[in-house]
């Protein structure tokens, strides 16, 4: 749709230069051939897209803002070549418009650069898409290691996985047990523990020890390719691929040369059609000032200083069209981990067997863990800090991976992991009886006695229910949808009021669930916060993101929010209406100079080709101004 947006830079600077020798040219009143031909090639080399693509709509039957625009900037030049050239009777004391017709070249020029450079954004993370393909593996044949590209990787080799490195390609265990951090893949914040005979995925990183899986598949059939793959062949669907004028264009310009057609036919058969050049040449200035410059900025000033003040609410607007998509969607997506929770474990209780023990439990769960950098351990430690308790020193540390550690201190041995684990150590841990499906439990022993029990919680943000039943409350369906098991997201779909949910789902499922709703004629709003969100969030019709520090989404989701609470997606209705409503002021203001223009012309006042073009300026400062409040705006 849009040209790179450099390009776009140039013809506007070039544009204004070649309007500052026309003022120059008028003003000198030099030779009227010279003041033709820079007008013409200003019009028609900075503007020639605009012709291109007004005539590519023509023969579909469109009327866009490139044929309102391309009608201004033509109907100007032959006005003034009329009065330059023939024996036309002018209109006041005009004879030109060569200048604000090169000016509104310019100002389109610069509009159409903001557009285009929102979409490069886009761009810009598609190209960077492959990094998160595996690059390299390590072959075993005959107990040699062999180090390999990941491409070279056949379905059945074995291949040795070690700590902290990436999953090579899909697969299944042979070897070994460890805990894999798989949110790229599954949004799960949780490591999963995994033992011989269980599936991995490509891309996904194992995190405690060595292992060897057996490939499933060569790379380019791996979950993680196939998610590369659909974003670099997508349609860039965030990019801006329609040009938000255009609806302008036929619910205003459009109806405003018709008048102007309707009232100078209608005035020239009162006049029995003479002096049809007085008329033709009517036709063409209001033609030529139903396009002001003003008009082009109407949007994209609102935008930009909507986008401020919704900045400074802590919600990034990313893509322009997203507000009034967000409105009109009538199903609504929701992913659980870090959209409708807040991503992080943290530690929501503690249970000592003994009233006393609580202090005790933390300190020995802390001496126990501090090494560790999963999850369970993180939200500890900024538990106790937050406490003021302190861990002592360890000679020794067991990690079993999806069980637990055992680490010595001194004379004391503890245990900190699942109940089964401690049971199966031949600790008599009390029955757990927790009301929660959205709990981890942790427990804690010493010198084989069972101490007590530490809970963990993924809670869901503040305003989530609130903002769920006002969604519905505005006639949108919700859906929830995560990779996480069906046990945690059946518990928070009943917090959210029994909305429909499915759970284990993987990315291209939910961005096929999206198309799905789509070829049902459904507008789709996505809410996700990760990787494993992406296909879906690049697939549906507007998206919307919580920002967090696992973000990978900054540069292209259309709308980022950088809160805690869910609040901020019934402010959108809001900010959509006072945006939109700025946007009508602009377009009023805009028009209005021309009817104050125009109203002098028909009384023959003293207007210069300079008068006209300080009026099309005086329209922009204006618009800026007016749009300029929106930079306040309290949500």
């Amino acid at each position: 749709m849009f040209l790179p947006a450099s390009s776009y830079q140039i013809r506007a600077g070039l544009s204004f230069l070649f309007m500052f020798l026309v003022i120059f040219s008028v003003h000198f009143k030099n030779v009227k051939l010279g003041i033709f031909i820079l007008s013409a090639l200003a019009c028609f080399l900075f503007g020639g897209h605009l012709f291109n693509k007004a005539l590519e709509d023509i023969k579909k039957f469109k009327f866009t803002f490139n044929t309102l625009a391309s009608i201004s900037i033509l109907s100007g030049l032959l006005f003034s070549c009329m009065h330059l050239f023939l024996t036309v009777k002018t209109i006041g004391a005009v004879n030109n418009l060569f200048i604000i017709t090169v000016l509104n070249v310019a100002v389109i020029n610069m509009v159409y650069a903001s557009f285009a450079k929102e979409g490069e954004g886009t761009q810009a993370f598609i190209g960077k898409v492959e990094d998160v393909l595996p690059k390299s593996a390590r072959r075993v044949v005959d107990d040699e290691e062999k180090k390999i590209f990941a491409s070279e990787i056949k379905r059945g080799d074995i291949l040795l996985v070690k700590s902290g490195e990436v999953i090579p390609t899909d697969g299944f265990i042979v070897k070994g047990k460890t805990e894999i951090e798989e949110t790229i893949i599954t949004g799960n914040a949780m490591p999963a523990a995994k033992c011989e005979g269980e599936n991995v995925y490509g891309g996904t990183i194992n995190k405690l020890k060595d292992i060897y899986i057996e490939a499933g598949c060569i790379l380019s059939q791996s979950e993680i390719f196939s998610i590369v793959k659909n974003l670099k062949n997508s349609e860039l669907k965030k990019s801006l691929n329609k040009n938000p004028l255009d609806r302008y264009a036929k619910t205003v310009g459009l109806p405003i040369l018709i008048g102007i057609l309707v009232f100078c036919l209608l005035a020239a058969y009162k006049n029995s059609f003479s002096n049809l050049e007085y008329y033709l040449s009517l036709i063409l200035f209001l033609f030529a000032l139903a396009c002001p410059p003003a008009f082009a900025l109407c949007f994209s000033l609102s935008s930009y200083f909507g986008r401020k003040g919704a900045a400074g609410n802590n919600i990034l607007i990313q893509n322009r069209n997203s507000l009034k998509t967000f409105k009109e969607a009538d199903l609504v997506f929701f992913d659980k981990t870090g959209t409708i929770t807040n991503g992080i474990l943290e530690v929501s209780d503690v249970f000592p067997i003994k009233a006393d023990n609580k202090t005790l439990i933390l300190k020995y769960a802390l001496t126990a863990e501090q090494s560790m950098t999963d999850a369970y351990s993180q939200a500890l430690k900024r538990y106790c800090a937050k406490n003021n308790i302190t861990p002592d020193a360890i000679t020794s540390l067991e990690v079993l991976p999806g069980s637990g550690v055992k680490a010595k201190s001194g004379k004391n041995t503890i245990l900190v992991g699942n109940q089964n684990w401690i049971i199966e150590e031949g600790i008599k841990a009390k029955e757990l009886n927790r009301g929660s499906d959205n709990e981890i439990i942790i427990c804690v022993a010493l010198n084989k006695e069972f101490l007590g029990f530490i809970t963990l919680t993924d809670e869901i943000r503040a305003g989530a229910v609130e903002t769920v039943e006002w969604l519905k409350s505005e006639g949108k369906e919700i859906v929830l949808i995560s990779g996480d098991g069906s046990k945690t997201v059946s518990y928070i779909s009943g917090l959210l009021g029994g909305v429909p949910f499915h759970s284990s789902i993987l990315p291209e499922a939910k961005a096929a669930m999206v198309r799905k709703s789509q070829a049902e004629g459904r507008k789709v709003v996505m809410v996700g916060d990760g990787f494993n969100d992406v296909l879906a969030l690049l697939e549906a019709d507007a998206s919307l993101s919580y920002k967090s520090s696992s973000s990978a989404h900054s540069n292209w989701v259309d709308i980022l929010v950088d809160r805690k609470d869910m609040f901020a997606l019934m402010e959108l209705k809001k900010l959509f209406k006072i945006v939109n409503g700025n946007i009508l002021e602009n377009i009023c203001i805009s028009l209005i100079f021309n009817v104050l223009l125009i109203a002098f012309l028909l009384n023959k006042g003293l207007v210069t080709p300079f008068l006209v073009a300080i009026f099309g300026v005086i329209g922009i400062i204006a618009v800026i101004i007016n749009s300029a409040r929106l930079v306040k705006i309290k949500l």
